[in-house]
């Protein structure tokens, strides 16, 4: 059977020692929250069948090295496993080499660094590009998370950096959920688009061990939200993202976009961030909680006969990606 997701995200710790003001986890040196090793490698065991990649993140999950260097070892062997980080500990070359060593003899391959304007305000650039330089010269696939707009990136020359390393961007799309939400100025010049959301995708767990679908948005919704799929050892998280899977309510979040389903189920009034292009993300969270409202919405599916085009055309896409790796050389 072809993941039927993308990715699972397992948000190893909520701290950090960054405070970047985009933050969706609200991560910081203060914040309080952390899986271990057991709990983590059982629930990449569990999810990671219905996924095509792990992700080890935070917060920063290199706060923790040596526990994070041992789930990769019991886990790479059979999933597809990287890390997400800050590269905060490329302000030292001896934690550098540390650190990146050791990851390596664990089996680790690839290595995401998350820089941007946010992040540089604690990592400069200089430190940025040591980190990345250090993963590359330890032969990591490396990729850069990019938060914010091209704009940005173009100013701060980063891109011409990244170009000639021929290191591989990944673009991140501000959510204004988190931290964000009151730290950030909402942009409200683009226009607001109806349009299918791959958050659907990708499932995360967080440092308490509770499963939802989406990434890091989705930490409110709480457990009357159908974006709430279970806590780790009370639930069973198999089970759930089995219907998550076959739920053709979730799965319009990729096809139609939360703003169509939020009219499908009669939810007229949409949140106050209506007006800007990161509305669907409020609207997603908004309309999820609403058990009623997600009760309509799945009658509405299912009369329209939405619901087996929903379904087909998520599976369609799992099957196109499984070919994709299929092709691809091994790590």
């Amino acid at each position: 059977m072809p993941a039927a997701f993308k990715s699972l995200g397992v948000l190893y710790t909520k701290r950090c020692p960054l405070e970047c003001a985009h933050c969706v986890t609200e991560s910081g040196p203060s914040a309080e929250g952390k899986l271990d090793v057991e709990r983590a490698v059982h629930v990449i065991e569990l999810i990671g069948p219905f996924v095509g990649r792990v992700a080890l993140t935070g917060g920063e999950p290199l706060l923790y090295p040596e526990e994070i260097a041992e789930v990769v070892e019991r886990t790479s062997h059979r999933f597809f496993v990287h890390v997400v980080t800050g590269a905060f500990w490329a302000k030292s070359e001896r934690r550098t080499e540390e650190i990146l060593g050791r990851l390596r003899s664990a089996g680790l391959g690839h290595i995401s660094i998350s820089w941007d304007p946010w992040h540089a305000e604690f990592i400069d650039a200089r430190t940025f590009l040591r980190g990345l330089d250090a993963a590359l010269a330890k032969g990591f696939q490396v990729a850069v998370v990019l938060g914010g707009s091209q704009q940005d990136w173009r100013e701060s020359g980063i891109l011409r950096e990244l170009e000639q390393r021929g290191v591989g961007i990944n673009p991140q799309r501000l959510s204004f959920t988190g931290r964000a939400a009151t730290s950030l100025q909402l942009a409200s010049n683009e226009p607001v688009e109806d349009r299918g959301c791959a958050g659907y995708f990708h499932l995360s767990v967080d440092w308490e061990g509770i499963l939802r679908v989406c990434c890091g948005p989705s930490l409110a919704a709480g457990p009357g939200s159908a974006l709430y799929l279970g806590k780790l050892g009370e639930d069973d998280l198999v089970a759930a993202v089995e219907r998550a899977r076959r739920d053709p309510a979730l799965a319009g979040i990729a096809v139609l976009g939360p703003r169509v389903l939020a009219r499908r189920a009669g939810r007229a009034r949409l949140p106050v961030m209506q007006e800007t292009s990161e509305a669907p993300c409020a609207t997603c969270l908004g309309l999820f909680q609403d058990a009623a409202a997600v009760t309509r919405l799945r009658e509405a599916l299912r009369r329209s006969g939405d619901h087996r085009r929903i379904v087909a055309a998520v599976m369609a896409d799992a099957a196109r990606r499984e070919r994709e790796r299929s092709r691809l050389p091994p790590a």
